[in-house]
């Protein structure tokens, strides 16, 4: 599978102390991320009796297991990358159509829980800083009058940025993504004869897609309105 990622001002700024703090702020939850997304792809599938996933030892958060060098070479420094994909048969399946569906959206349902967590886990730690007089609120905007608190709310803001971001960047129905594969499920059959001979150039349309800015869009505009859901929907 594939993932999206904004490193902030790290290639124009590669030696931009804050930049460089951000970067490795953001890059353990990258990889707890990755790691989730593929785990839930094969915790599913074994659920509805495929093993082939848990057999090639992928069963696991243990991150070099899903660890692709060049994808995550790629992650960070064009900000499109990739994991070693998991295998999957769906030959196992007892209902072969909803368990597909099932496992494909397996990885993104566990992203939008783990935003979720990090989205309470934020309100939590700024009910805290106000308690204990770390945050001065002016109007619509609040300050932190410690770095340990600012950077502990990037962290946390990141982790519900980042997996965001990768759930509804996977629901893009372009291959390789997880979109792609829903909707080859979902399409009725008369179509995929036609869907099939367009595939080779779909990593192509891909590409454009990216380097037109529209796969910016097509995840920054969803993205932004979860995230201002959240924050705004869950109040203590």
């Amino acid at each position: 599978m594939m993932f999206s990622l904004a490193v902030p001002s790290f290639i124009s700024g590669l030696f931009d102390v804050e930049a460089l703090i951000e970067l490795l702020l953001s890059l353990p939850i990258v990889i707890l991320a990755i790691c989730v997304h593929e785990y839930s792809h094969a915790r599913v599938a074994y659920h509805f009796g495929d093993p082939t996933a848990k057999a090639c030892g992928r069963m696991t958060l243990n991150p070099i297991k899903h660890f692709h060098p060049i994808g995550f070479l790629l992650l960070v420094f064009a900000k499109v990358g990739f994991a070693n994909p998991v295998p999957i048969n769906p030959a196992y399946f007892k209902n072969r159509k909803r368990d597909e569906i099932l496992v494909s959206l397996a990885g993104t349902a566990s992203n939008l829980v783990m935003a979720l967590c990090f989205t309470l886990l934020l309100k939590f730690f700024m009910m805290f800083c106000d308690a204990q007089g770390l945050l001065m609120v002016r109007g619509e905007s609040a300050y932190f009058l410690s770095d340990v608190a600012y950077y502990a709310y990037m962290f946390m803001a990141s982790g519900i940025l980042i997996n965001l971001s990768l759930a509804i960047f996977n629901l893009i129905p372009l291959p390789p993504l997880d979109g792609s594969h829903l909707l080859t499920v979902l399409m009725p059959k008369a179509w995929k004869p036609v869907y099939y001979k367009l595939q080779p150039i779909m990593p192509y349309l891909f590409v454009l897609v990216w380097i037109t800015g529209g796969l910016s869009w097509l995840v920054s505009t969803p993205v932004n309105a979860i995230m201002e859901f959240l924050l705004n929907a869950i109040v203590f």
